[in-house]
């Protein structure tokens, strides 16, 4: 099971970003990257490399970055959820 829902390409979203930044400013474009879940697919080393890989996209069209790091063991449900489909 993926936990991510495909959004589309990731390119998309970028160039998203980048003309919201153009008609809105810099300041009003908040980059989020949440919640950062760590699985036995996806790794702490996955995570950052993915985070340097769409800071480097964004350079010089953000200047804040807000993440989250997904507590799954304060939530039952959730952590049910993720274990009834094998990922830990």
């Amino acid at each position: 099971m993926l936990i991510k829902v495909f959004l589309g390409p990731l390119e998309n979203h970028i160039e998203t970003f980048k003309l919201l930044v153009d008609k809105l400013g810099m300041g009003a474009v908040v980059w989020r990257f949440d919640p950062l879940i760590l699985t036995d697919k996806i790794d702490m080393d996955k995570l950052l490399r993915k985070i340097e890989y769409i800071g480097d996209q964004l350079r010089g069209c953000t200047e804040k970055l807000v993440f989250s790091f997904a507590d799954i063991f304060s939530y039952r449900k959730v952590k049910a959820n993720l274990e009834r489909n094998h990922i830990n």
